[in-house]
């Protein structure tokens, strides 16, 4: 009796250069069946309790293996398309399986007691991590015949250490590479050496071969096992030559080449991306659009215009692809709002079963209204009664309303960016459409300057309603000024309003009020506090808040449930798997390697900055070039080398040291070119498209 779980995973997906669509190409003509049906097939004499499944990409050009999964009721997992260990970990993950036996489907005459024999190895002793039919070489067995098995633990271990793109590939690399951290054994060879027959599926001279094989099995009414396609194959001379001019493993020279690339010197320049379904997509969203986007900051001058990709397709953890099949590493995560990672399979279930089950939007109140306000009042110091809202502008704009109406003043100080309605937008140079008597009631001061926060309450004394401000940004308070804030509002009874809308549940579940022991009057959250969902919240002290009695704020979505219950879901994630310490740790490996890469290059146009939670990198002027059109050419080596990118880098979650490692290997080859562009003069005609604009979030934060 098996006690451990089992599933056999076949890689699969379209894009093969070799042969492209090869695994649905047709294997058998009566009845009609695809290379990966066939092969999934074949492997249906297993023990009934292994699950069989597929694990493909997330590209469009996939589709249609995750339709034909869907036909025949097979599980399929869709992740990267380069990364395998990544694909392959969150597939095992998602069936909480122990051990995995890796398939591809490029062997579709794979026989299902080679696969036995892996899982007997693997089951047999607990303390082998990795078997394999093939690696490390020689291996005796054909080339088709390829089987991996590895154990849950030990994949985990191998997707968090491995980070060359041949590792990262290929999977197998990621074990062999790394032997002293893995009990790895070799299947037992053959009786006879029969890596000489090539029965996988690359070229079209292997079409011919298999499909003769299959013929001849399906004739003479044998299994097809391993022994019988080894005896076909001595009598059939003639298909034996047909693909013997291949040889094994001609598919890794291109990830090879990319490891090379890591530790190149060179100052190589990025290939442009193929975006021409994007683009024409792009001229549809312009024409009913204004802009073409929603946010102004997802609008094409923020990412390269020209160059970037203008939409994007579809994402999963911490990727996503647009709509010609590129993919990235999504380092945007949503303006900040995705933490765990994009589709997140716990929170969406939370969302969808509320929508299918209770509500969307209820006629009437209803209990997770306070389900949700508990446990943010039990995890925030401040917090004792909450409303919520959809943006973080609905958020900020109510909170000031409300010390308005508590303080029958009107002036309101603000350090950062507070959204895009009146109160604070009209103080701003994007300012159109607001009278100037609203904007002239709202006063900025400058972080780590008490004086200019002096000198709003010296000239408006008696007026100021509340100081509106982000608690930290990408520079630490000095000199007690976070505290020196909470004095001056105490003193002049002024309510004091943090602006938690990216460090609240991102830099912890307490908010970066607890980091720094400052305590506000009131609190606005939201982003990261339901993973993408739509909600924010104000939050404070129960003397204040009852205020709402009188003070309106109201609309139709405040009580809308999917994103209530995803926050629930979300909050619960956040504090279990203590994912704020996750993300702080990567942000801070990222930001010390980024200087550290600097430092090697003797780079000076750029640095890193700010907390592990919410890291920065910044470029500065030169003496012939400005910061703009360094940071433009930076962006776009970054993007067309599969970064989607913004110089605030929001790590999620499932983004791993591996992408860390791959950021950081990027980062690296634009420094390089940057440098060599610099000493030649040359940086502009090397920008092949428009300059990246600032916008009023990038002009509001100095700190």
């Amino acid at each position: 009796m098996m006690t451990d779980k089992i599933a056999v995973l076949i890689q699969a997906r379209m894009s093969s250069s070799r042969l492209p669509g090869k695994v649905l190409l047709r294997a058998v003509s009566k009845p009609v069946q695809t290379f990966l049906e066939y092969q999934i097939s074949r492997l249906s004499q297993l023990d009934e309790n292994i699950i069989i499944g597929v694990v493909t990409s997330l590209s469009v050009n996939d589709d249609p293996i995750y339709d034909l999964c869907n036909s025949i009721d097979i599980f399929c997992y869709r992740g990267s398309e380069a990364d395998l260990v990544d694909r392959y970990y969150y597939a095992a993950k998602a069936l909480g399986i122990d051990i995995i036996i890796r398939l591809t489907g490029d062997c579709p005459l794979i026989d299902y007691e080679v696969v036995n024999q892996a899982i007997k190895i693997l089951t047999s002793d607990k303390n082998i991590d990795y078997v394999s039919s093939t690696e490390p070489l020689p291996t005796s067995f054909p080339d088709g015949m390829d089987v991996w098995g590895f154990r849950f633990n030990a994949l985990e271990k191998a997707h968090n250490i491995s980070s060359k793109p041949s590792e990262r590939e290929h999977v197998s690399p990621a074990f062999t590479n790394h032997k002293e951290k893995f009990n790895i054994v070799k299947m037992p060879s053959l009786e006879k050496n029969c890596s000489k027959y090539r029965i996988c599926l690359d070229y079209k001279e292997d079409l011919v071969v298999i499909r003769e094989l299959i013929a001849e099995i399906n004739n003479n009414s044998i299994r097809g096992s391993l022994d019988d396609i080894v005896g076909i194959l001595e009598e059939r001379s003639d298909l034996v030559a047909l693909n013997s001019k291949f040889y094994f493993g001609e598919g890794w020279k291109s990830s090879f080449l990319e490891d090379k690339k890591i530790d190149s010197m060179d100052a190589i320049k990025a290939d442009s991306l193929v975006l021409k379904k994007t683009e024409e997509l792009w001229k549809r969203q312009e024409k009913f659009i204004p802009g073409g986007a929603q946010t102004f900051s997802k609008m094409p001058n923020q990412f390269v215009n020209g160059v970037a990709p203008k939409l994007l397709h579809r994402g999963k953890n911490g990727r996503v692809w647009d709509y010609d099949g590129n993919e990235y590493l999504d380092f945007v995560s949503g303006l900040g709002a995705i933490i765990l990672g994009h589709c997140h399979e716990e929170v969406d279930n939370a969302a969808s079963e509320c929508a299918k089950n209770i509500f969307s939007i209820p006629s009437l109140g209803h209990p997770m209204e306070a389900d949700l306000s508990e446990i943010i009042c039990s995890n925030i110091t401040s917090a004792e009664m909450c409303r919520f809202g959809k943006n973080g502008s609905d958020a900020t704009s109510g909170a000031v309303r409300l010390a308005r109406g508590i303080t029958g003043r009107k002036i309101i100080g603000t350090c950062g960016y507070h959204g895009w309605q009146d109160w604070f937008i009209g103080r701003t140079s994007r300012n159109k459409g607001v009278p100037e008597c609203v904007g002239s009631m709202t006063l900025p001061f400058r972080y780590n300057d008490i004086e200019s926060l002096e000198k709003i309450f010296d000239q408006n004394k008696n007026d100021v309603a509340a100081i509106i401000m982000e608690p930290v940004s990408f520079n630490p308070p000095k000199n007690n000024f976070l505290e020196n804030v909470r004095e001056l509002c105490f003193k002049n009874k002024a309510l004091l309003i943090f602006d938690e809308m990216i460090t609240g549940f991102r830099f912890g579940v307490h908010g970066a009020q607890s980091i720094f022991g400052v305590v506000p009057d009131l609190t606005c959250f939201g982003k990261a506090i339901s993973n993408g969902y739509p909600l924010s919240v104000i939050t404070g002290r129960r003397e204040y808040m009852s205020e709402f009695n009188d003070v309106f704020y109201s609309f139709t979505y405040g009580g809308e449930l999917p994103s209530i219950s995803a926050a629930i879901k979300t909050i619960d994630i956040l504090k279990s798997n203590k994912v704020p310490e996750n993300i702080r740790d990567k942000g801070l490996y990222f930001i010390d390697n980024f200087n550290k890469i600097c430092n090697e290059l003797n780079v000076d146009f750029i640095y890193a900055k700010g907390y592990g939670n919410w890291p920065k990198y910044e470029c500065k002027d030169t003496k012939i070039y400005t910061s703009q059109e360094i940071l433009t050419l930076f962006q776009q080596e970054l993007v067309r080398r599969g970064i989607l990118i913004k110089p605030t880098v929001f790590i999620c979650y499932r983004h791993s040291y591996s992408d860390l490692d791959r950021l950081l290997s990027v980062c690296r080859q634009a420094m390089l070119l940057i440098s060599d562009l610099l000493l030649n003069n040359n940086l502009l005609n090397n920008i092949d498209g428009d300059l990246i604009n600032t916008i009023i979030r990038d002009e509001t934060i100095d700190h």
